[in-house]
Formats: C-alpha cells, structure tokens, sequence
C-alpha cells in the first residue's frame, strides 16, 4: 500500500496580499482503492518560520503541517509562500478560547474559524466548548463548526481533549446521538488521564466514537497524564500497545470505506514533555519523537 501523495493548488496574490486565490492543497490518491494515511507535522513547540517548519515536514516525509491561523498579512504571505515553496498540505486549528462567558466563545470560535476558514486547509481540528458549560451550549458551539463546513466545504473536526466539550469518553456518547454528522479529531490520551484508566470499562462507547474519527493526534498518554515520556522505552509498552490497538481500528475502518485518514504526530513541548528537576531539561526530542511516531505508524500500516 503506497502513502497518500499531494499536489500543491495554491495560488498566491502578488502585492495586495490579499488571498482570495488560494485553494486547499487537493490530495490525490496514489493507489485505486482510495485508502490512504496523510501525516502533518504539527507547529505546536516548533521554533522556526513557516520556511523552517515547511522545510522540515517536506525533508522528514510528512504531507504537510498542522497550524492555527497566521496572525497578519505579513505572516500570510510567508506561511503560503513556504507551502508553496515545498509544495505540501496543511490542516488548521480552530479554538472558542478559555473565557467563562458562553458568548464569548461564540464569537472567539466563530471569528477563528472564518480566519482559518480563509486560508483554505485541507480540514481544521478544534477546541470548541468547555467541561463545564451545559450540553446545549456545546452543541450549539458544535452546530457552528458543522455549519461551517458545509458552506466552505471543509471538513471541521471536533477533537477529543481535556478541558473541552469531548473531554471524558462517558459523555461523548450524547453528543454523537444529537448531531449524527459530527466528525471527530481523536486524541484518546486525553481520556486516559481524565478516567485515570485505559478505558477498559468503556469499550462500548469508545468504539462508537471511533466509528466517527477522521483525524488523529498521534500521542500516547497514561492514566496519570496525557504524555509518556518517550513511546519508545519499554516501560510504557503498555500504555503504547493500548493506543495502537485502538488506532488499529480506526485504520481497519477506514481500509473498509477507502477513505483517507489524517494523522498529526503530536508530542508536545513542555509542560507536556517530561523535563528533569531544577534544570528543566526535557528527557526527549519532541521534534524527533513525533517524526519516530510518524515512521511507527507508515511501518505498521503501509
């Protein structure tokens, strides 16, 4: 099975910097059964331009690179002009912020998404909600993103994440039953931590979620954190084992559909990597972790 290949689409403006040109980067199959994995290298700890970063993902074998919404037009027309340059895709990020006020976020998510929105990614993955506000006032927030997409016609995915509306495995269920067309960003490290289990009492729910996953954050977590130190050291084969397992199902699904599935290998920096005391020296490399996950993940399932 060959990896999924892109084609770059964008077409920059010259002095205005206006983009209103720019297409997302359309993928193309590489194989005829339409199945197909497309790894983005996640901006989150990076230190670098979108040069830099375009570089990197371009020079490690990634598809392309998960990023929020650049801050100015100036920043604009660097981050097009790296994807261009190098000629790979890009997912977005979309969050309703951390106020306490509802309609606050309303209009934080609202707002980011059309930034995000404009600058045409291949999907955007979102923070969206909080733990704390009703069911209604998050699936409000989850009938935006749905909107959202179908007017743009870009997939919008609501991730699994602490903090958030999705942020424990037992409540999820209620949402997937109210808005049938929700589509998941999954990081289930998060609902490790939150159960303080590997969800081994919560089998039935989680498959169900899986049914709905279209992207995945390629972490691995624990029952007390979201983060092991290092996937690779035999002390956290467990912990690793269980996360395969359930990606291993959301791959066999997508094989069975052809369709494609979005992966971002995303170790993070600190405070989610480990880091020794006093000199606060990290135990790993995020960059080199996360680029060890992607190729983990291409050995096994292409």
């Amino acid at each position: 099975m060959k990896r999924r290949q892109f084609i770059t689409t964008t077409a920059l403006a010259s002095a205005g910097l206006t983009f209103s040109g720019v297409k997302a980067l359309t993928p193309k199959m590489s194989n005829s059964s339409g199945f197909g994995l497309a790894f983005y290298l996640t901006k989150w700890g990076f230190k670098g331009s979108y040069d830099d970063i375009a570089k990197a993902a371009k020079r490690e074998g990634y598809d392309g690179i998960a990023v929020g919404p650049p801050k100015d037009e100036r920043q604009k027309a660097d981050f097009f002009e790296a994807i261009a340059k190098y000629g790979i895709s890009y997912s977005g990020f979309a969050s309703s912020g951390e106020s306490n006020n509802f309609q606050k976020h309303v209009d934080t998510f609202t707002d980011n998404l059309n930034k995000m929105i404009a600058c045409r990614p291949h999907h955007i993955n979102c923070h969206a909600g909080k733990d704390y506000f009703s069911f209604e006032q998050n699936v409000e927030l989850f009938k935006i993103g749905l909107q959202k997409s179908k007017e743009s016609g870009i997939p919008i995915y609501q991730e699994t994440h602490r903090g958030r509306a999705l942020f424990a495995a037992h409540l999820s269920e209620s949402y997937l039953n109210e808005l049938k067309e929700l589509r998941l960003t999954l990081d289930i490290s998060h609902w490790c931590n939150v159960s303080e289990s590997f969800l081994e009492d919560q089998k039935d729910i989680v498959n169900k979620v899986l049914k709905r996953v279209d992207n995945i954050h390629g972490r691995v977590g624990f029952k007390e954190g979201p983060q092991v130190p290092d996937f690779r050291a035999p002390e956290w084969k467990k912990a690793t084992d269980v996360h395969f397992a359930w990606w291993d199902k959301v791959v066999d699904m997508k094989k069975e559909k052809n369709e494609l599935l979005t992966i971002t290998p995303e170790f993070g920096p600190k405070d989610y990597m480990w880091q020794l005391p006093y000199t606060q020296q990290p135990v790993a490399d995020q960059f080199k972790m996360n680029v060890a996950m992607m190729n983990t993940w291409k050995k096994r399932y292409l």
